[in-house]
């Protein structure tokens, strides 16, 4: 089915956070200006690519031409949160091969979310040794976080639901599909997921639980944030 670049990605968790809001904003704003954009010229640079994509065979899925389509998407990407200055978005890009475009489609879907699960847990897997390394805390207590951390990176690509899927190409060579996907997801949004997660494994895990630890949790958060960026 043919993902619309502008579609709004569904909540991937029950409760309405403000990353939700403030991406619902986002996503109102980029509405509003795409009919206006749609009449303008692209960039040099995004000219010079979409003549390259459109002459190596890709066709664009979304109804916009390669040109406006890859200008959003890079768009996008560029996107940083106004009160932090960190990028709104994690992204990955990736392509397969298949004897159908579903097939192939499909593939590309799981390999984004792969993608991004991976760069979110390497991120947040170095700073938690990071944040264990400036606290005063027992073996029991470093294992223990150590431990939800893990867990709840792992269940990330479970975790991510709908997502946006700003660009989609394909191309037909020798009678299979060659799609290529561009994902994103707010970042926000999965890390807040990922501490949550966390802090409830985390109160299983310590008789003892304090504030504390959730602090420790919160510092591992805030210090990836800036450490995770979107990739075409």
């Amino acid at each position: 089915m043919m993902t619309s670049l502008f579609l709004a990605s569904a909540p991937a968790f029950a409760q309405v956070s403000k990353e939700e809001k403030a991406e619902a904003k986002a996503q109102a704003k980029v509405e509003k200006s795409t009919e206006k954009a749609l009449y303008s010229k692209s960039p040099k640079q995004v000219q010079k690519d979409a003549k390259k994509l459109v002459k190596e065979g890709w066709q664009s899925m979304n109804p916009l031409p390669i040109e406006k389509t890859l200008e959003f998407t890079r768009e996008r990407l560029a996107e940083r949160d106004p009160a932090t200055g960190n990028f709104r978005y994690i992204s990955s890009t990736q392509e397969a091969t298949g004897n159908s475009f579903a097939a192939a489609q499909a593939q590309t879907y799981n390999l984004c979310k792969v993608r991004i699960a991976g760069q979110i847990k390497t991120v947040v897997m170095d700073e938690t040794k990071l944040e264990i390394a400036n606290q005063q805390l027992s073996a029991t207590e470093a294992a223990s976080i150590t431990k939800v951390m893990e867990k709840a990176t792992t269940m990330i690509a479970e975790k991510l639901g709908r997502t946006d899927n700003v660009m989609e190409i394909y191309k037909i060579v020798k009678g299979n599909y060659i799609v290529r996907t561009t994902m994103i997801y707010n970042t926000n949004q999965v890390l807040n997921q990922v501490k949550e997660d966390a802090i409830n494994d985390l109160k299983k895990e310590l008789d003892n639980w304090t504030p504390t630890y959730e602090k420790i949790l919160d510092n591992v958060i805030d210090n990836s944030k800036p450490k995770i960026m979107p990739e075409e």
